[in-house]
């Protein structure tokens, strides 16, 4: 994992030649540095294409005329050498490559005036900066065990970190990771919708268990985070501050049989990381943010009555009532839907919290204007709140920083030591389940339908505000409050006369749609998670 996790890649070689700089001050040279170091993606696989970008700064007190040379070095062999126009004294350049990324450890190495040297600078010394890398193998699930259909439940959190949606967001790593070595995965969020509609409690094992059963799992993951451990402290260099900081994970898991309930093992993983930035915001200051309490002081409540258009919104709702499912819309004062928030499991007295980063079913930042929070329990609305989203004021520090599996959070040393420890304990429940005493499977087995006959269409466009429309409506038995999967498929078979599916076989399922229109011939939803379908999808029921 990157070393400069906080701000990805700022060289303590180039801040230090900042400083060796000054001192140079009365040589009229100029003073070539590499500044910030970055890589996309942040967390590349093997064989992914990686940009790698670097800028070019000088800090002496004459400009540089005519072609500069940059060389890119991976391991100390070249991989590039560009080439950017001269730079006036305190001028800035950047320039970029690209690496078809291997597994492993590498330095990645960025020298500007090098090995030419044609430029006379005020210091010759100063001239490269190397950030380090790791990038695992991607653990890959033997052809015996290729064909397991495993549910991810989400993991409990006990590490009191202040950091947002830790169990969800370390069970959607692992079911990804999983996913990508080959298995058959039911994710978290299939796992409890499927609780919420048959009543299941999620705080109980049998809960989950259930709930894995109707989806079809043969396995089911459930598992702790018991250590988010973030130590900081900061350093002041003459004029310039630096903050330094390193984080240890510790996370447990338990795969569990479905046909006898019992743990097959358990397995747990650490995950260190640390790092060196500039002048930056503190992670401590990021998490003073979320130490604040839900607005639970009795019904739906926001804990503000307005806030700054992008700004983080935290609803809460103490549950007066017996344990069970709670979810909420967003919606505007004339009624119109904006996006859904999802389910929560709410024990009585308990209080949940949903985030709303303002964004509508289609991504797009609402504008300005009031809003009302309205909280459905599967059958009918029973509270709902008011609030104002205003355009003034700057925007603070989104809470999208703290929350497990956001950008933000992925470019931390907190982040680094999560994927870490991710990465680990995929491999550990691989090489378990291997050992296991397990039916074997065929790595092509594919997941069985839900139900003999389903409906099923195509998406036949994604609109503008982010609504999707499927090719099939009430002539086909679609209704409002209707919730189909989309499915990734192989093998798909069209009628071409008809236009109807015939065939196909099911790879995955790529995310959940609830129908809120219904026509003749089509039907309109909106997503009931983050994911991107295509047109051409196909989309079927799931069993009510």
């Amino acid at each position: 994992m990157m070393n400069n996790r906080l701000t990805q890649g700022i060289s303590i070689a180039a801040l230090f030649a900042f400083l060796l700089a000054s001192i140079a001050a009365g040589s009229g040279l100029p003073d070539l540095v590499v500044g910030r170091i970055d890589i996309q993606p942040l967390r590349p696989a093997a064989g992914s294409i990686v940009s790698i970008s670097a800028s070019i700064e000088n800090v002496g007190e004459s400009g540089v005329e005519g072609e500069i040379f940059v060389r890119f070095t991976i391991d100390g062999e070249d991989l590039n050498t560009s080439i950017i126009p001269g730079l006036p004294p305190g001028g800035a350049g950047r320039v970029s490559t690209a690496w078809v990324a291997t597994a492993g450890a590498h330095t990645v190495s960025v020298e500007v005036d090098r090995p030419y040297e044609r430029i006379e600078e005020a210091d010759e010394t100063n001239n490269s900066a190397s950030i380090e890398i790791s990038l695992p193998a991607p653990a890959t699930f033997p052809a015996g065990i290729g064909g397991l259909q495993i549910a991810v439940a989400r993991f409990e959190d006990q590490t009191r970190s202040g950091f947002e949606n830790v169990g969800a967001g370390i069970a959607d790593k692992i079911a990804d990771r999983l996913a990508e070595g080959g298995a058959h995965i039911f994710r978290r969020s299939e796992l409890e919708e499927v609780m919420q509609e048959h009543g299941l409690d999620p705080l109980s094992p049998e809960g989950v268990i259930e709930a894995a059963s109707l989806l079809g799992a043969e396995i089911v993951i459930r598992g702790t985070v018991k250590e988010i451990d973030l130590k900081q402290a900061s350093i002041r260099v003459a004029f310039l501050s630096f903050a330094s900081a390193s984080a240890d994970v510790t996370i447990s898991a338990e795969p569990v049989a479905i046909d006898s309930g019992e743990p097959l093992f358990t397995v747990s993983a650490e995950g260190h990381d640390e790092g060196t930035s500039g002048p930056t915001i503190e992670i401590g200051s990021l998490l003073s943010l979320s130490t604040s309490p839900a607005p639970c002081e009795g019904g739906l409540k926001t804990d503000r009555p307005w806030y700054h258009a992008g700004e983080v919104i935290s609803i809460g709702y103490l549950n007066p009532s017996p344990p069970g499912w709670y979810s909420l819309e967003i919606h505007t004062s004339t009624g119109k839907f904006v996006r859904w928030l999802g389910w929560k499991y709410i024990d009585t007295g308990s209080c949940a919290r949903w985030l709303w980063d303002q964004m509508d079913t289609g991504r797009l930042q609402v504008p300005p204007a009031v809003y009302v929070a309205k909280l459905w329990d599967g059958t009918s609305y029973i509270a709902s709140t008011t609030f104002q989203v205003r355009p003034d004021g700057e925007i603070p520090i989104s809470l999208s920083e703290i929350t497990v599996g956001s950008p933000p959070f992925e470019e931390t040393v907190v982040g680094a030591a999560v994927n870490q420890a991710v990465d680990r304990l995929v491999a550990s429940i691989i090489s378990g389940l291997e050992e296991a005493d397990l039916p074997k499977r065929t790595a092509g087995e594919l997941v069985p339908p839900l139900s003999e006959g389903p409906i099923e269409g195509q998406i036949a466009a994604i609109l503008p505000d982010g609504r999707i429309a499927i090719n099939i409506g009430a002539d086909a038995g679609v209704n409002v409050g209707d919730r189909f999967e989309v499915l990734e498929t192989e093998n798909l078979v069209i009628d071409p006369d008809t236009l109807s599916i015939i065939g196909y076989e099911i790879v995955g399922i790529e995310g959940k749609i609830l129908i809120v229109e219904v026509h003749e011939n089509v039907s309109y939803a909106v997503r009931l998670e983050e994911f991107t379908p295509a047109i051409g999808d196909v989309a079927r029921l799931t069993e009510p």
